[in-house]
């Protein structure tokens, strides 16, 4: 959709020529979708079928047609006749972002509890979920353990660490903004309960209760966080790391872009764990990199064209 949106210099160079020739016989032309099309610009089919519940089954047989009618066609039919250069380029190559190796890397993942009335439409669903992921600098993760490194020793845990979790939206779905003034409690303690060697057993208890009713965001939320880490000394790092937070979302204002049912509070749960860093989620930010991230931590990052 990105496309359509481009400026009249941007629209006028190959690469979106090519898009607008090649889904001329699209349901929709350039709009969001998964297509199919010839490095010539022949469209053969748009590959995503079922909305909002997607049909795989009928998906993978429209790509085996468009394979079929693909080796169907002569080479010059299907082949580019010049490939196009980055002067072509509407849009800049997108980049992957790729963290500092010595930060804390944590994913959360976040869903709604079944509800009454819930449809597919609904993205309070809870067939939805939402990944993100929260990067700690050394010095931040270090302040999820308390200073003196003693069994029975407990602190809170660092200022920017609870700032990320209580403005950057990974306790719930959607992302409202908060402002301090919004935030009407905000704390997690953690309590080092054991130790052995060099590793030291750690424990956590949170609260959180956000309400607001101003234009932008007329929604609260009331949760509780558990938890439970290693820290290991000797690496100055997280051997394992698990959050758990539950708690009540109400959303006073129901958006029918947004929500379907007609009731206003849902159960809302996230989970918390070191990232596994798959290949297919690498290069992915957290969503609030650009706004709720310092200067000095993006002068750290790696990245990568793709």
């Amino acid at each position: 959709m990105e496309y359509n949106n481009l400026p009249a210099d941007a629209k006028a160079k190959g690469e979106y020529q090519f898009l607008r020739k090649a889904l001329t016989g699209a349901p929709h032309g350039i709009h969001q979708g998964i297509y199919v099309v010839t490095p010539s610009g022949k469209y053969l089919k748009k590959a995503n079928v079922g909305w909002p519940s997607l049909d795989p089954k009928k998906a993978l047989s429209l790509l085996r047609e468009a394979v079929a009618e693909y080796r169907a066609m002569s080479k010059s039919e299907r082949l580019a006749a010049a490939q196009l250069g980055d002067t072509a380029r509407s849009m800049s190559p997108r980049h992957d972002v790729i963290p500092a190796l010595e930060w804390a890397k944590i994913r959360s993942t976040t869903r709604s509890y079944p509800f009454e009335g819930m449809e597919l439409f609904d993205l309070r669903h809870p067939v939805y979920y939402k990944l993100d992921r929260l990067w700690l600098t050394p010095e931040a993760a270090r302040s999820l353990v308390p200073a003196n490194l003693t069994v029975g020793q407990q602190s809170s845990i660092g200022e920017k660490a609870l700032r990320h979790l209580t403005y950057d939206c990974h306790l719930m779905l959607g992302c409202p903004p908060w402002w301090k003034e919004t935030v009407k409690t905000a704390e997690v303690s953690v309590k080092i309960v054991s130790k052995k060697g060099k590793l030291y057993d750690l424990r956590y208890v949170g609260k959180f209760h956000f309400d607001s009713d101003t234009k932008y965001n007329k929604s609260s939320y009331r949760g509780n966080l558990l938890g439970s880490a290693v820290w290991d000394e000797d690496k100055k790092q997280f051997s394992s790391l698990k959050w758990v937070t539950l708690g009540q979302r109400n959303r006073k204002e129901l958006k029918s872009n947004e929500t379907k049912s007609k009731v206003h509070i849902t159960t809302v749960g996230s989970v918390f764990e070191l990232d596994p860093m798959r290949p297919n989620d690498k290069g992915l930010p957290p969503h609030r990199w650009e706004d709720g991230y310092s200067k000095a931590m993006k002068q750290q990052l790696g990245a990568t064209a793709r």
